[in-house]
């Protein structure tokens, strides 16, 4: 090849990369395990896309330390508010654990973007106005899905239809103790978060179970933030990807019955039943075990003319993206996701979302898995009192 076409092209890589794109400005708020294990190395990977100009946690140990390991001199937070009303930050990544409207609000408003990771929101009512909002102000507002952004979902949806008929849609999680699966990472923590600030948010989210429960006692509120929101929901995001819907439920079963009190030390297991147009039934089990060696997830879909199996890597894992084997009349077929995550992919996936005005990304959908996640409550309140 010729060496001064190469040049060229490398140069012209670097105009564009330097002048062409611009980069965006960000804040972003929680700066807790999933934040240090994913989000904060891809946002500073992807130094053409974003610069980070701003940090809040509730942790001030933990903002000075995390700032160490960011290039650029940054403005520390202790009040994600501050940070919001930033006029440098364009765009605001809500990292924090628990539910998100009172952030994502309060952001849309003050006329930034919003990454929020999940849940959104505990309620439809709180998903639909910060849809409203985001639309009138002609704001990017994106939920973490990282699942449905899995390099081979679009193969995998392909695929699918070279199934034939289907007749049977399964998806199993085997989730082990949160702490088992970090033993690779060394996460960064401090004692020095104000609890009254904690408190507020629990009392919040509290508050806005009870509006969507209605009269369901507190047992079914905390399983519904803590257990559903929290972990089930990749499930529904993900079918949402593949399938464009989600399936019609029908039963739920939960076992053991005592782990749903909020003083359990773990919580209970789930199956759920459904189907999928008028011959394809759906079944996906959420199982806790607690001493299981790894964190395992796999969607497996049937139909007349064979079967496709997708096997989904750990939240924690760098770089790991989902694989599938592929069984038909002509063998075994198997395909990997290469080096790119899903974690990643979204990162970009928001960028592009600002540059290209791309106000309505997946809220639609959100609204959905909520009401799906809160029907699953009320079927389980109908059988176990």
């Amino acid at each position: 090849m010729n060496l001064k076409y190469v040049y060229i092209v490398y140069q012209f890589k670097k105009i564009y990369q330097n002048i062409i794109l611009k980069k965006i400005s960000v804040g972003i708020v929680g700066l807790g395990t999933i934040a240090q294990i994913q989000h904060l190395p891809n946002i500073v990977n992807l130094n053409n896309y974003f610069s980070i100009k701003s940090i809040a946690d509730l942790s001030p140990k933990l903002c000075k330390q995390i700032a160490k390991n960011i290039p650029k001199t940054i403005s520390i937070y202790s009040d994600w508010k501050n940070l919001c009303k930033d006029p440098r930050i364009e765009a605001v990544f809500f990292l924090t654990s628990g539910a998100h409207f009172l952030m994502s609000k309060y952001a849309l408003l003050n006329n930034k973007h919003v990454f929020s990771e999940k849940p959104l929101s505990l309620t439809v009512k709180d998903a639909k106005e910060l849809s409203s909002i985001s639309k009138r102000k002609k704001l990017v507002l994106q939920v973490g899905y990282m699942k449905t952004y899995e390099p081979l979902i679009k193969d995998i949806k392909q695929k699918i239809k070279t199934l034939g008929e289907l007749r049977s849609v399964r998806l199993n999680v085997y989730h082990p103790l949160g702490d088992s699966q970090l033993t690779h990472v060394n996460i960064k923590k401090f004692n020095d978060i104000d609890k009254k600030v904690l408190n507020f948010a629990k009392k919040f989210e509290i508050n806005q179970t009870k509006f969507c429960l209605g009269r369901l006692s507190n047992k079914w509120g905390h399983y519904y933030r803590e257990v559903l929101q929290r972990s089930v929901i990749h499930g529904p995001s993900l079918l949402h990807s593949i399938f464009n819907e989600l399936p019609v439920l029908e039963d739920v079963r939960i076992w053991p019955i005592i782990n749903i009190y909020p003083n359990s030390k773990e919580p209970p297991c789930l199956n759920i039943f459904g189907k999928y147009k008028l011959n394809a039934m759906f079944e996906m089990n959420w199982l806790f075990l607690k001493n299981y060696p790894k964190y395992k997830e796999i969607l497996e879909i049937y139909g007349k003319k064979g079967s496709l199996e997708v096997n989904f890597p750990p939240p924690y894992s760098r770089k790991a993206t989902a694989e599938y084997k592929l069984f038909n009349s002509k063998g075994i077929s198997k395909k990997y996701g290469g080096n790119n995550s899903a974690f990643k992919i979204e990162i970009e996936e928001f960028y592009k979302n600002i540059i290209n005005n791309n106000f309505d990304v997946n809220i639609r959908e959100a609204i959905k898995d909520i009401a799906w996640l809160q029907k699953i409550v009320f079927l389980a309140s109908q059988k176990y009192y």
